[in-house]
């Protein structure tokens, strides 16, 4: 299989929100039409990263959800995560393995 990743960066704000919203729809909607099977890399601190977020989830719904997963990119274990670890769960449902690595590599464990 091949896997294509797609990481994104942005701004805590964005002014322009929708028009923002709507590039990445775009570009979601084509990645999940044209690439065998899509990995989102998502961080989750500002208005770009729920931008990308939501979009993804969205069109999953839209377009197809068997070919890509949203993945959660967490520098390091937050008081946010282990507040609302089942949250997270439900909403990043494939990237926890990445959280359970970190906390493996840096012995801060959340459970």
């Amino acid at each position: 299989m091949n896997i294509f990743s797609v990481s994104f960066f942005g701004h805590r704000i964005i002014p322009e929100f929708r028009e923002a919203e709507d590039r990445v729809e775009a570009l979601v909607h084509a990645l999940l039409l044209e690439k065998e099977y899509v990995e989102f890399l998502v961080g989750r601190d500002g208005d770009f990263d729920q931008i990308v977020s939501s979009t993804v989830k969205r069109q999953q719904r839209l377009v197809r959800d068997d070919n890509s997963s949203l993945i959660w990119i967490l520098p390091y274990p937050t008081a946010e995560l282990r507040n609302n670890m089942e949250n997270f769960e439900a909403y990043f449902k494939k990237s926890l393995k990445f959280v359970k690595a970190a906390c493996k590599s840096t012995g801060i464990c959340y459970n």
